[in-house]
């Protein structure tokens, strides 16, 4: 099962008992998920299509909670590039009407209106409003592996709800944007802060633990490689300095400067030769004296033996 299908099942598993929290996620499935289908004689009725079981069992029991309405629950399969199992909740005829009415999705008339942009009114609370997310998202959201990157979508059929989507995140601190994908709209969150956000909001534990642990992963081995190139280059700098350090002295000591400079320089000299391999730092506390003392010292005979070979 993919992360994304295991933050779905927690959802589901976490049935809200708050009855405005499932409102709103009753309307977020009927806004972001349904689909209406018209027969003959007046027929109507409304599909909720879920790739898991559990979804329609979610609906099945939201609408039952709200409603106390019966809605026929069905598996469909699709054979079309393999086999695809779609497991459906549908209401039908004055069932149908009721709710779809009573959400403003259904007119008196019976005009459905397609695909309208979130009503506000429709969730007066936090918990309305987190219920809204909950529903959309198991609607037609998903979360990438953390592993892979961080972003969670919603796939939405119309701009006024992707835009409606996006402000109502925008109402609990999670920042999105919005794209088009062929005849979708895509409402994204590409932070793992705001994924982290959305799945805290969604009750989703287990979610924000693995993501957690993922990113610190991801950082201890970039921290790890940024500190490996540093080192690498720090220690070709120092390999780079110290041959050219013994370059000099070697000059100086072939052409007998060396024996004239002063005490200091030779000793510098001295300890430089023998300890070809250490740090400024380690041949400095041999000499007693501060790493940018001994460092003068050392570019000192570089510039004398520079003078030298120029006469």
């Amino acid at each position: 099962m993919s992360f994304s299908a295991n933050i779905k099942e927690e959802v589901i598993n976490k049935f809200p008992d708050d009855p405005e929290q499932q409102e709103g996620a009753l309307y977020a499935l009927l806004l972001t998920g349904a689909s209406y289908v018209f027969k003959g004689r007046g027929m109507f009725s409304c599909r909720m299509d879920f790739p898991m079981a559990a979804g329609a069992s979610f609906a099945f029991k939201l609408i039952k909670a709200l409603y106390s309405h019966s809605c026929e629950l069905s598996v469909i399969t699709r054979k079309a590039f393999g086999e695809k199992r779609i497991y459906r909740c549908e209401l039908k005829g004055e069932a149908a009407k009721i709710v779809l009415h009573n959400n403003s999705l259904i007119s008196p008339e019976g005009v459905v209106r397609i695909h309208p942009a979130p009503d506000r009114g429709f969730l007066p609370s936090e918990q309305a409003l987190k219920g809204f997310i909950k529903g959309a998202f198991l609607a037609c959201g998903l979360i990438y592996e953390p592993s892979r990157a961080y972003e969670a979508q919603f796939r939405l059929k119309s701009e006024p709800i992707a835009e409606g989507l996006r402000e109502l995140l925008g109402e609990l601190g999670i920042a999105s944007k919005i794209r088009p994908l062929k005849n979708d709209i895509i409402v994204y969150i590409k932070t793992a802060s705001g994924v982290m956000d959305l799945m805290a909001v969604m009750e989703a534990a287990s979610g924000v633990f693995k993501l957690t642990d993922t990113r610190i992963y991801k950082e201890t081995i970039a921290r790890t490689v940024r500190e490996g190139n540093l080192f690498e280059a720090n220690l070709d700098k120092t390999v780079e300095a110290s041959l050219r350090q013994r370059e000099a002295i070697d000059s100086l000591t072939k052409s007998g400067k060396l024996r004239h400079l002063s005490e200091e320089l030779i000793n510098a000299a001295r300890l430089r030769s023998e300890y070809p391999e250490e740090s400024l730092a380690d041949l400095a506390a041999r000499a007693k004296v501060s790493r940018s003392t001994f460092a003068k010292r050392l570019e000192r005979l570089i510039t004398i033996s520079r003078e030298n070979k120029s006469r």
